[in-house]
Protein backbone atom coordinates (compact mmCIF):
# COMPACT_ATOMS: atom_id res chain seq x y z
CA UNK A 1 0.00 0.00 0.00
CA UNK A 2 1.10 3.54 -0.59
CA UNK A 3 1.67 5.66 2.48
CA UNK A 4 -0.95 8.38 3.11
CA UNK A 5 -0.21 11.69 1.39
CA UNK A 6 1.21 14.28 3.75
CA UNK A 7 -0.01 17.85 3.48
CA UNK A 8 2.59 20.30 4.80
CA UNK A 9 3.14 24.03 4.72
CA UNK A 10 -0.58 24.48 4.10
CA UNK A 11 -0.80 27.63 6.17
CA UNK A 12 2.33 29.15 4.65
CA UNK A 13 1.25 29.14 1.03
CA UNK A 14 -0.53 32.15 -0.41
CA UNK A 15 0.03 31.33 -4.05
CA UNK A 16 -2.33 29.50 -6.37
CA UNK A 17 -0.97 26.04 -5.49
CA UNK A 18 -1.04 24.26 -2.17
CA UNK A 19 0.77 20.96 -1.89
CA UNK A 20 0.96 17.70 -0.01
CA UNK A 21 4.73 17.21 0.25
CA UNK A 22 7.95 19.19 0.00
CA UNK A 23 7.60 20.12 -3.68
CA UNK A 24 7.06 23.80 -4.39
CA UNK A 25 5.12 25.57 -7.08
CA UNK A 26 8.33 26.11 -9.02
CA UNK A 27 9.51 22.51 -8.82
CA UNK A 28 10.91 21.67 -12.30
CA UNK A 29 9.26 18.93 -14.30
CA UNK A 30 10.82 16.64 -16.85
CA UNK A 31 8.81 17.79 -19.84
CA UNK A 32 6.60 20.59 -21.12
CA UNK A 33 3.44 21.77 -19.48
CA UNK A 34 0.04 21.15 -21.06
CA UNK A 35 -3.13 23.04 -21.81
CA UNK A 36 -6.22 21.71 -20.09
CA UNK A 37 -9.86 22.30 -19.28
CA UNK A 38 -12.13 21.29 -16.41
CA UNK A 39 -15.91 21.59 -16.31
CA UNK A 40 -18.69 21.69 -13.77
CA UNK A 41 -22.14 22.88 -12.74
CA UNK A 42 -23.74 26.30 -13.02
CA UNK A 43 -21.94 29.01 -11.07
CA UNK A 44 -23.13 32.62 -10.90
CA UNK A 45 -25.77 31.97 -13.55
CA UNK A 46 -23.92 30.02 -16.24
CA UNK A 47 -22.06 26.76 -16.86
CA UNK A 48 -18.48 26.28 -15.73
CA UNK A 49 -15.49 25.82 -18.02
CA UNK A 50 -12.05 26.67 -16.67
CA UNK A 51 -8.77 26.62 -18.59
CA UNK A 52 -5.08 26.32 -17.77
CA UNK A 53 -2.08 26.83 -20.02
CA UNK A 54 0.46 25.47 -17.54
CA UNK A 55 -0.59 22.10 -16.05
CA UNK A 56 -2.97 23.88 -13.66
CA UNK A 57 -0.58 26.25 -11.90
CA UNK A 58 -3.18 28.90 -12.80
CA UNK A 59 -6.76 28.64 -14.05
CA UNK A 60 -9.12 31.11 -15.75
CA UNK A 61 -12.87 30.81 -16.22
CA UNK A 62 -14.20 30.80 -19.78
CA UNK A 63 -17.66 30.98 -21.41
CA UNK A 64 -20.18 33.80 -21.01
CA UNK A 65 -23.64 33.86 -19.39
CA UNK A 66 -25.33 34.20 -22.78
CA UNK A 67 -23.97 31.01 -24.31
CA UNK A 68 -24.57 28.69 -21.33
CA UNK A 69 -27.20 30.40 -19.22
CA UNK A 70 -28.13 28.25 -16.18
CA UNK A 71 -26.73 25.13 -17.87
CA UNK A 72 -24.22 22.79 -16.25
CA UNK A 73 -21.29 21.60 -18.37
CA UNK A 74 -20.90 17.84 -17.99
CA UNK A 75 -17.91 16.74 -20.09
CA UNK A 76 -15.08 18.01 -22.28
CA UNK A 77 -12.86 16.47 -24.98
CA UNK A 78 -9.59 18.14 -26.00
CA UNK A 79 -7.98 17.81 -29.43
CA UNK A 80 -5.01 20.11 -28.90
CA UNK A 81 -4.01 23.30 -27.10
CA UNK A 82 -6.54 25.43 -29.02
CA UNK A 83 -9.42 23.11 -29.96
CA UNK A 84 -11.87 21.46 -27.58
CA UNK A 85 -15.49 20.28 -27.42
CA UNK A 86 -17.84 20.32 -24.43
CA UNK A 87 -21.39 19.20 -23.69
CA UNK A 88 -24.03 20.10 -21.14
CA UNK A 89 -27.67 20.14 -20.17
CA UNK A 90 -30.66 21.28 -22.23
CA UNK A 91 -30.69 24.92 -23.33
CA UNK A 92 -33.57 26.38 -25.39
CA UNK A 93 -35.07 22.97 -26.04
CA UNK A 94 -32.06 20.83 -27.06
CA UNK A 95 -28.82 19.53 -25.56
CA UNK A 96 -25.83 21.86 -25.43
CA UNK A 97 -22.74 21.14 -27.57
CA UNK A 98 -19.93 23.71 -27.49
CA UNK A 99 -16.79 24.10 -29.59
CA UNK A 100 -13.70 26.31 -29.42
CA UNK A 101 -10.84 26.69 -31.91
CA UNK A 102 -8.96 29.48 -30.15
CA UNK A 103 -8.10 27.98 -26.80
CA UNK A 104 -11.44 28.89 -25.28
CA UNK A 105 -11.31 32.63 -25.87
CA UNK A 106 -14.60 32.13 -27.69
CA UNK A 107 -17.06 29.22 -27.70
CA UNK A 108 -19.78 28.53 -30.26
CA UNK A 109 -22.81 26.27 -30.07
CA UNK A 110 -23.10 23.32 -32.45
CA UNK A 111 -26.32 21.69 -33.69
CA UNK A 112 -29.96 22.74 -33.57
CA UNK A 113 -33.29 21.59 -32.19
CA UNK A 114 -33.91 19.38 -35.25
CA UNK A 115 -30.64 17.43 -34.95
CA UNK A 116 -30.14 17.43 -31.16
CA UNK A 117 -32.84 15.94 -28.87
CA UNK A 118 -34.35 17.62 -25.84
CA UNK A 119 -32.11 15.64 -23.46
CA UNK A 120 -29.12 16.49 -21.35
CA UNK A 121 -25.78 15.45 -22.85
CA UNK A 122 -23.32 13.69 -20.55
CA UNK A 123 -20.22 12.72 -22.53
CA UNK A 124 -18.27 13.65 -25.64
CA UNK A 125 -15.28 12.30 -27.55
CA UNK A 126 -13.68 14.20 -30.43
CA UNK A 127 -11.67 11.79 -32.60
CA UNK A 128 -10.29 14.55 -34.81
CA UNK A 129 -11.43 17.93 -36.14
CA UNK A 130 -14.21 16.38 -38.21
CA UNK A 131 -15.42 13.35 -36.25
CA UNK A 132 -17.16 13.74 -32.88
CA UNK A 133 -19.28 11.39 -30.78
CA UNK A 134 -21.74 12.68 -28.16
CA UNK A 135 -24.03 10.75 -25.82
CA UNK A 136 -26.39 11.46 -22.96
CA UNK A 137 -29.72 10.91 -21.31
CA UNK A 138 -32.63 8.92 -22.73
CA UNK A 139 -30.41 6.73 -24.96
CA UNK A 140 -29.09 9.75 -26.85
CA UNK A 141 -26.14 8.92 -29.14
CA UNK A 142 -25.00 11.44 -31.76
CA UNK A 143 -22.25 11.57 -34.37
CA UNK A 144 -20.85 14.28 -36.62
CA UNK A 145 -18.41 13.74 -39.47
CA UNK A 146 -18.24 17.38 -40.56
CA UNK A 147 -16.90 19.27 -37.54
CA UNK A 148 -20.32 19.61 -35.97
CA UNK A 149 -22.12 21.17 -38.92
CA UNK A 150 -24.62 18.28 -38.94
CA UNK A 151 -25.42 15.55 -36.42
CA UNK A 152 -26.84 12.05 -36.91
CA UNK A 153 -28.63 10.18 -34.12
CA UNK A 154 -27.92 6.48 -33.56
CA UNK A 155 -30.33 4.09 -31.86
CA UNK A 156 -28.47 1.03 -30.58
CA UNK A 157 -31.17 -1.03 -28.86
CA UNK A 158 -34.76 0.14 -28.52
CA UNK A 159 -35.40 -2.40 -25.72
CA UNK A 160 -32.88 -0.76 -23.37
CA UNK A 161 -33.43 2.74 -22.01
CA UNK A 162 -30.21 4.17 -20.68
CA UNK A 163 -28.39 7.34 -19.78
CA UNK A 164 -25.07 7.05 -21.59
CA UNK A 165 -22.33 8.46 -19.36
CA UNK A 166 -19.10 7.55 -21.15
CA UNK A 167 -17.58 7.07 -24.60
CA UNK A 168 -14.24 5.48 -25.53
CA UNK A 169 -12.89 5.55 -29.09
CA UNK A 170 -9.80 3.95 -30.65
CA UNK A 171 -9.03 5.51 -34.02
CA UNK A 172 -12.16 5.58 -36.21
CA UNK A 173 -13.53 2.07 -36.02
CA UNK A 174 -13.73 0.88 -32.40
CA UNK A 175 -16.25 2.71 -30.24
CA UNK A 176 -17.56 1.78 -26.79
CA UNK A 177 -20.40 3.50 -24.94
CA UNK A 178 -21.42 2.73 -21.38
CA UNK A 179 -24.17 3.97 -19.17
CA UNK A 180 -26.71 3.70 -16.43
CA UNK A 181 -29.97 1.86 -17.23
CA UNK A 182 -33.19 3.69 -16.43
CA UNK A 183 -34.81 0.39 -15.46
CA UNK A 184 -33.35 -2.97 -14.40
CA UNK A 185 -34.83 -6.41 -14.94
CA UNK A 186 -32.21 -8.43 -13.05
CA UNK A 187 -28.75 -7.97 -11.56
CA UNK A 188 -26.88 -8.43 -14.83
CA UNK A 189 -29.09 -6.00 -16.73
CA UNK A 190 -27.46 -3.15 -14.77
CA UNK A 191 -24.28 -3.47 -16.88
CA UNK A 192 -24.61 -1.47 -20.09
CA UNK A 193 -21.59 -1.57 -22.42
CA UNK A 194 -22.03 -1.46 -26.19
CA UNK A 195 -19.25 -1.88 -28.74
CA UNK A 196 -19.03 -1.08 -32.43
CA UNK A 197 -16.11 -2.39 -34.51
CA UNK A 198 -17.27 -0.64 -37.70
CA UNK A 199 -17.48 3.05 -36.79
CA UNK A 200 -20.98 2.83 -35.38
CA UNK A 201 -22.76 0.93 -38.15
CA UNK A 202 -23.47 -2.12 -35.97
CA UNK A 203 -23.36 -2.59 -32.19
CA UNK A 204 -23.06 -5.51 -29.78
CA UNK A 205 -23.82 -5.51 -26.08
CA UNK A 206 -20.96 -6.62 -23.83
CA UNK A 207 -20.54 -7.70 -20.23
CA UNK A 208 -23.50 -9.96 -19.60
CA UNK A 209 -21.65 -13.22 -20.19
CA UNK A 210 -19.18 -12.31 -17.45
CA UNK A 211 -21.90 -12.03 -14.81
CA UNK A 212 -21.07 -8.38 -14.05
CA UNK A 213 -23.55 -6.64 -11.80
CA UNK A 214 -22.42 -3.09 -11.03
CA UNK A 215 -23.67 -0.07 -12.94
CA UNK A 216 -20.86 1.23 -15.20
CA UNK A 217 -20.15 4.94 -14.80
CA UNK A 218 -17.06 5.39 -16.97
CA UNK A 219 -15.03 3.46 -19.54
CA UNK A 220 -11.48 4.01 -20.81
CA UNK A 221 -9.68 2.40 -23.77
CA UNK A 222 -5.91 2.06 -23.68
CA UNK A 223 -5.91 0.49 -27.16
CA UNK A 224 -8.26 -1.59 -29.28
CA UNK A 225 -7.93 -4.57 -26.91
CA UNK A 226 -7.34 -3.26 -23.38
CA UNK A 227 -10.08 -1.32 -21.58
CA UNK A 228 -11.01 -0.51 -18.01
CA UNK A 229 -14.41 0.40 -16.58
CA UNK A 230 -15.41 2.15 -13.36
CA UNK A 231 -18.57 0.79 -11.79
CA UNK A 232 -20.71 0.64 -8.67
CA UNK A 233 -18.50 -1.28 -6.27
CA UNK A 234 -16.13 -2.67 -8.91
CA UNK A 235 -13.45 -1.96 -11.48
CA UNK A 236 -13.66 -4.12 -14.61
CA UNK A 237 -11.04 -4.92 -17.21
CA UNK A 238 -10.78 -6.59 -20.61
CA UNK A 239 -7.86 -7.55 -22.85
CA UNK A 240 -9.93 -8.79 -25.80
CA UNK A 241 -11.82 -5.61 -26.74
CA UNK A 242 -14.65 -6.47 -24.38
CA UNK A 243 -15.52 -9.94 -25.64
CA UNK A 244 -14.98 -10.90 -21.99
CA UNK A 245 -14.94 -8.49 -19.07
CA UNK A 246 -13.60 -9.45 -15.65
CA UNK A 247 -13.83 -7.96 -12.19
CA UNK A 248 -10.31 -6.80 -11.30
CA UNK A 249 -11.08 -4.90 -8.09
CA UNK A 250 -13.93 -5.26 -5.58
CA UNK A 251 -14.68 -2.19 -3.48
CA UNK A 252 -17.50 -3.28 -1.16
CA UNK A 253 -20.20 -1.12 -2.65
CA UNK A 254 -18.14 2.07 -3.05
CA UNK A 255 -19.05 3.99 -6.17
CA UNK A 256 -16.14 4.37 -8.62
CA UNK A 257 -16.79 7.32 -10.91
CA UNK A 258 -13.89 7.40 -13.36
CA UNK A 259 -10.89 5.47 -14.59
CA UNK A 260 -7.88 6.42 -16.73
CA UNK A 261 -4.69 4.62 -17.74
CA UNK A 262 -1.24 5.82 -18.75
CA UNK A 263 -0.64 2.45 -20.45
CA UNK A 264 -1.77 -1.16 -20.04
CA UNK A 265 -0.13 -1.37 -16.62
CA UNK A 266 -0.57 2.01 -14.90
CA UNK A 267 -4.25 2.52 -14.10
CA UNK A 268 -5.90 5.17 -11.94
CA UNK A 269 -9.46 5.07 -10.57
CA UNK A 270 -11.36 7.57 -8.42
CA UNK A 271 -14.68 7.51 -6.61
CA UNK A 272 -16.88 8.74 -3.80
CA UNK A 273 -15.66 9.63 -0.33
CA UNK A 274 -12.05 10.46 -1.18
CA UNK A 275 -11.43 7.22 -3.09
CA UNK A 276 -8.21 7.12 -5.16
CA UNK A 277 -6.70 3.84 -6.37
CA UNK A 278 -3.62 3.05 -8.46
CA UNK A 279 -2.48 -0.17 -10.12
CA UNK A 280 1.01 -0.69 -11.57
CA UNK A 281 0.23 -4.07 -13.10
CA UNK A 282 -2.93 -3.70 -15.14
CA UNK A 283 -5.28 -4.20 -12.22
CA UNK A 284 -3.76 -7.35 -10.70
CA UNK A 285 -3.16 -5.41 -7.46
CA UNK A 286 -4.10 -1.92 -6.27
CA UNK A 287 -2.66 0.71 -3.95
CA UNK A 288 -5.02 2.95 -1.98
CA UNK A 289 -4.06 6.63 -2.01
CA UNK A 290 -5.22 8.48 1.11
CA UNK A 291 -4.98 12.24 0.64
CA UNK A 292 -4.88 14.65 3.56
CA UNK A 293 -8.03 16.28 2.26
CA UNK A 294 -11.37 14.86 3.17
CA UNK A 295 -15.01 15.21 2.25
CA UNK A 296 -14.84 14.89 -1.54
CA UNK A 297 -16.42 12.78 -4.23
CA UNK A 298 -13.74 12.41 -6.92
CA UNK A 299 -15.53 12.47 -10.27
CA UNK A 300 -12.89 12.73 -13.00
CA UNK A 301 -9.30 11.64 -13.62
CA UNK A 302 -6.93 12.00 -16.55
CA UNK A 303 -3.35 10.82 -16.98
CA UNK A 304 -0.27 11.33 -19.12
CA UNK A 305 2.51 8.81 -19.86
CA UNK A 306 4.98 11.36 -18.44
CA UNK A 307 3.72 10.42 -14.94
CA UNK A 308 1.22 13.28 -14.72
CA UNK A 309 -2.19 12.77 -13.13
CA UNK A 310 -5.06 15.20 -12.55
CA UNK A 311 -8.12 14.44 -10.40
CA UNK A 312 -11.22 16.60 -9.94
CA UNK A 313 -14.11 16.36 -7.53
CA UNK A 314 -16.82 18.04 -5.53
CA UNK A 315 -17.67 18.36 -1.86
CA UNK A 316 -19.64 15.46 -0.44
CA UNK A 317 -22.17 18.03 0.78
CA UNK A 318 -22.63 19.40 -2.73
CA UNK A 319 -21.96 22.89 -1.37
CA UNK A 320 -18.90 25.03 -1.96
CA UNK A 321 -15.58 24.37 -3.58
CA UNK A 322 -14.37 20.99 -4.73
CA UNK A 323 -10.79 20.19 -5.64
CA UNK A 324 -8.21 19.66 -8.37
CA UNK A 325 -5.37 17.33 -7.41
CA UNK A 326 -2.21 17.12 -9.53
CA UNK A 327 0.90 14.96 -9.50
CA UNK A 328 3.84 15.26 -11.90
CA UNK A 329 5.70 12.19 -10.60
CA UNK A 330 3.25 9.28 -10.80
CA UNK A 331 1.57 10.05 -7.50
CA UNK A 332 4.63 10.33 -5.26
CA UNK A 333 3.73 13.92 -4.40
CA UNK A 334 0.49 15.83 -4.93
CA UNK A 335 -0.53 19.45 -5.32
CA UNK A 336 -3.89 21.07 -4.67
CA UNK A 337 -4.57 23.44 -7.56
CA UNK A 338 -6.59 26.56 -6.90
CA UNK A 339 -9.29 27.62 -9.36
CA UNK A 340 -11.62 30.62 -9.70
CA UNK A 341 -15.10 29.20 -9.02
CA UNK A 342 -16.62 28.16 -5.71
CA UNK A 343 -18.14 24.86 -6.86
CA UNK A 344 -17.13 21.28 -7.50
CA UNK A 345 -15.84 20.01 -10.84
CA UNK A 346 -16.89 16.88 -12.74
CA UNK A 347 -14.45 16.24 -15.62
CA UNK A 348 -10.95 17.27 -16.65
CA UNK A 349 -9.00 16.82 -19.91
CA UNK A 350 -5.64 17.96 -21.29
CA UNK A 351 -4.12 18.37 -24.74
CA UNK A 352 -2.44 15.34 -26.27
CA UNK A 353 -4.10 13.05 -23.72
CA UNK A 354 -6.65 10.36 -24.52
Amino acid sequence: MRKPLTLILLLLISSSLLFFTGCSKTTPVADQTYTGWAVGPVYNGFGTIINTQNDGMSWLRQLTPGIASDVSITDISVLNSVEAWAVGDVLYGFGLILHTTDGGISWSRSGNEIQIPNSGLLCIKAINQQKIWVAGKNSTLLYSSDEGSTWTRYVIDTAIHVNYTSIAVVEDQNIWVSGEPLTRIDSTSSVVIFHSADAGQTWQRQGLQSGLSGIVHNIFAVDDSTLFAAAEGYIYGTIDAGVTWHIIFVLNGKKINAVSAQDVNNVWAVGDYDAIYHSKNGGASWDTITPMIHGHHFLGVTTKPTQKIWIVGSSTTGIGKGTILYSNNDGKTWFIEDYPVDIGLTKIAFSDIK
